[in-house]
C-alpha cells in the first residue's frame, strides 16, 4: 500500500511541478467547468486544483491540450473554444489551424493533438480585427501578446408584481497580455447605469452598497423620464509576474473565491474589488495561497463630502494539498487587524499561523479558521464542503452561546449526468450561525459597526446573508449544442434580521457589543425577524458569435417576513444582449 501511495504521489509530482501561472479565468463558467471535468474523470496527464476560483488560464490551456482526445465531442468544442478565448502564445501555428510543439518553456503540446485543428485562425477584418475570432484586437510575438476587447451589457426588464421596469446598461474595456512570457497584466473598467429590482434597491438602502461594486451616485435619464437609478464605476485590474516556475506574485485589485461551491464561507467574490497583494505556489502535490489585501471600514455612503475612508487590513494563507487523484483537501486561515489605517508587519510571514501571532502580540483581530475538501466520485461526481470556526467553545455546545461562531457547507456536483452531455446537476447546503464573521471592536467614527467584520465597504467577504441562516441550492446547466445555453437556479433559505433595537446577530457588519450587552446565552440559528425567501431563475442564452449572446431571463422571488412586514414578491422577465461579459445575477 505503501509503495502503490509513493507511485501516485510521485506521479502527481511529474505533472505538477513546472506549472507556472498566468491570466486568471475571471468569471470563465466554461473554463472552471472543463477544469473539473477533467478532474473528475481523472484524466492521467493533469491533476487539478479545482478548489480555487479565478484559477490560471495558462496552466489550465495545457491540460486541456494534453488531455483533448480523451474528452467527449461536445467537451472538446468547449476545450477548442476556451484555448482560443485565451490564445496568447500561438505565433508559430500553421493557419490551417493544425497545432505543432511550440515553446516548450510556455505551451508544451503532444503530438497527439497535432491534427485536431484546435487554434483557430482567419484573415483580420479591415487588417487588424478579428484575426483571432474571440478578439476584437490582437497582437502576438515571441515576447509580447496583447488582446483588447470592447465590453458590453445591455438590458431590459419588467416586474409584473410591482408593474415597474429596470434596465442595465454596462459599456467597458478589457486589455490583457504578457510581457517576455514571464509579467503578465489585466485591466478592465465597467461604466453602468441600472436601475435594479425591488429586492436588490432593499439591500443597496439596508447597506449603502450595490453588490460587488463600491462608489456609487444617482442616476436621472435625461431621454426618458421617471427613470431614476444608480450610476457607478467598477474598475479591476493586476500585474502579475513568474517568478520561478513554481512561483507566481499578483498585484493589483480584484476579487478572490476559495471552494467548489456556488457560495464560499472562506473567501467568495460577492464584494467590491480590493487592492491586493497575491503569491501562489504550485509544487509537487501541494498548492499555498497567501493574499494581503487592504479593505475599507465602511462605504463612502456612510459619510459625506471628500473624506478618507478608513482603511482595515486583511491577510490570509490557503494551504490545499492532493494526496491522490480524487482527494483534495485545504486549510485555510484568515485574520482582519482590529487597528484602523495600521498594517500589522508581523502577518507578512506566509507560512506562521496566524492565531498564534495574534497571541503573541496580545490583539484583538479578528483571526479566522477554516477547512476545504472535495472529494470525486465515479469519474462523474464531485462532493465537496466547508467549516469555517471564528470562535468556538467545546463546553459551551448547545447553550446558544453567542461566542460559538461556526458555518458548515456541504454539497455535491454531477458533471454530464445521468450520461447526458453537456447536463450537470450542482446541489448545496449552508449553515451558518448569528455572529459569524462579526466582532465587538467599533470604528471609533461609526461606533454601531466594527473594524474587524469580516466585510469589505459594507459587503461580506464570504456568504452574501452573512450570518444567522440556513440556505439550500439546486442548479442544472445544460449546453443543448454550440450555440445554446439554459440554467436553471432555485435557492431556498431562511435568515434571522434584526428586529427593532436587537441585534440577532445576522448583520456581521455589527459590533456585536449591542447584542451582549443585552444576553449572551439562548442565540440560534433563525432568530428575530424570519425571512423566509424562494428565488427561481431561468436563464437561456443564445451566442451569435464568439462572446456576444443575447439572454432571456426571467426570476421569480417571494420573501415572507415574520410580524407586520409581509410579503414581498418579483416576477419578472428580461432581455438582453452582452458582448465579452457574463451575465449580472443577484441571486440571494
Amino acid at each position: 500500500m505503501i509503495r502503490k501511495l509513493t507511485f501516485i504521489l510521485l506521479g502527481i509530482s511529474s505533472y505538477l511541478i513546472g506549472i507556472s501561472q498566468g491570466i486568471r479565468l475571471e468569471n470563465d463558467i466554461k473554463g472552471e467547468r472543463l477544469m473539473n471535468i477533467i478532474d473528475v474523470s481523472q484524466m492521467p496527464k493533469s491533476p487539478q486544483f479545482t478548489s480555487i476560483k479565478f484559477t490560471d488560464s495558462r496552466s489550465l490551456c495545457d491540460t486541456l491540450m494534453k488531455n483533448y482526445n480523451s474528452l467527449s465531442d461536445k467537451d472538446q468544442f468547449e476545450a477548442s473554444y476556451f484555448i482560443n478565448q485565451y490564445n496568447y502564445f500561438y505565433p508559430d501555428l500553421q493557419t490551417n489551424g493544425s497545432v505543432q510543439s511550440v515553446d516548450s518553456n510556455f505551451y508544451s503540446y503532444s503530438n497527439e493533438s497535432s491534427n485536431s485543428n484546435i487554434i483557430k485562425f482567419r484573415e483580420p477584418v479591415l487588417k487588424y480585427f478579428y484575426s483571432n475570432p474571440h478578439h476584437f484586437y490582437s497582437f502576438q510575438s515571441r515576447n509580447f501578446s496583447i488582446h483588447i476587447d470592447p465590453i458590453v451589457n445591455l438590458s431590459l426588464g419588467h416586474d409584473k408584481a410591482s408593474d415597474s421596469n429596470f434596465f442595465q446598461n454596462t459599456r467597458g474595456a478589457r486589455v490583457s497580455g504578457y510581457i517576455d512570457k514571464k509579467v503578465y497584466f489585466f485591466s478592465q473598467i465597467l461604466e453602468n447605469q441600472t436601475i435594479f429590482p425591488a429586492y436588490v434597491n432593499e439591500y443597496i438602502k439596508d447597506n449603502q452598497a450595490i453588490p460587488g461594486n463600491g462608489f456609487y451616485k444617482p442616476f436621472n435619464s435625461k431621454v426618458v423620464k421617471s427613470i431614476d437609478g444608480w450610476d457607478y464605476l467598477n474598475a479591476s485590474g493586476y500585474m502579475g509576474f513568474n517568478v520561478s516556475k513554481s512561483v507566481s506574485l499578483d498585484f493589483g485589485h480584484g476579487r478572490h473565491f476559495i471552494g467548489n461551491g456556488i457560495r464560499s464561507l472562506l473567501l467568495s467574490d460577492f464584494a467590491n474589488n480590493y487592492f491586493y497583494l497575491k503569491l501562489n505556489t504550485k509544487v509537487w502535490i501541494f498548492q499555498y495561497q497567501n493574499i494581503f489585501a487592504e479593505l475599507s471600514a465602511y462605504s463612502h455612503r456612510n459619510q459625506s463630502g471628500d473624506v478618507l475612508i478608513p482603511k482595515k487590513y486583511f491577510a490570509t494563507h490557503y494551504l490545499s494539498l492532493k494526496p491522490l487523484p480524487q482527494l483534495e483537501i485545504g486549510l485555510f486561515e484568515s485574520v482582519i487587524f482590529s487597528r484602523e489605517n495600521h498594517f500589522e508587519l508581523q502577518y507578512l510571514n506566509p507560512i506562521i499561523f496566524y492565531r498564534s501571532i495574534e497571541q503573541a502580540l496580545g490583539s484583538p483581530d479578528n483571526a479566522m479558521l477554516g477547512l476545504n475538501a472535495n472529494v470525486n466520485l465515479f469519474k462523474t461526481a464531485k462532493v465537496y464542503g466547508q467549516v469555517v470556526v471564528d470562535e468556538f467553545k467545546l463546553n459551551e455546545l448547545g447553550t446558544g452561546w453567542f461566542g460559538n461562531k461556526v458555518g458548515f457547507q456541504l454539497g455535491g456536483s454531477y458533471y454530464n449526468a445521468f450520461n447526458v452531455k453537456g447536463f450537470d446537476i450542482k446541489v448545496e447546503s449552508n449553515i451558518v450561525r448569528p455572529f459569524t464573521y462579526a466582532q465587538s471592536r467599533p470604528i471609533p467614527t461609526f461606533p454601531q459597526y466594527s473594524i474587524t467584520s469580516y466585510s469589505h465597504g459594507n459587503q461580506a467577504l464570504a456568504h452574501p446573508l452573512g450570518a444567522n441562516f440556513k440556505e439550500y441550492i439546486l442548479k442544472l446547466s445544460y449546453q443543448l449544442n454550440p450555440k445554446i445555453y439554459s440554467e436553471l437556479t432555485y435557492i431556498n433559505y431562511s435568515k434571522g434580521r434584526d428586529d427593532v433595537d436587537q441585534n440577532n446577530g445576522g448583520n456581521i457588519l455589527l459590533n456585536t457589543d449591542t447584542a451582549i450587552s443585552m444576553k449572551v446565552y439562548g442565540y440560534n440559528i433563525g432568530d428575530g425577524l424570519k425571512d423566509k425567501v424562494n428565488y427561481l431563475n431561468w436563464l437561456v442564452s443564445y451566442e451569435i458569435m464568439p462572446n456576444l449572446n443575447i439572454d432571456l431571463n426571467s426570476v421569480y422571488r417571494h420573501s415572507t417576513l415574520s410580524k407586520s412586514i409581509g410579503k414581498k414578491e418579483l416576477f419578472s422577465g428580461n432581455l438582453g444582449i452582452r458582448y465579452n461579459i457574463t451575465p449580472t445575477k443577484f441571486e440571494f
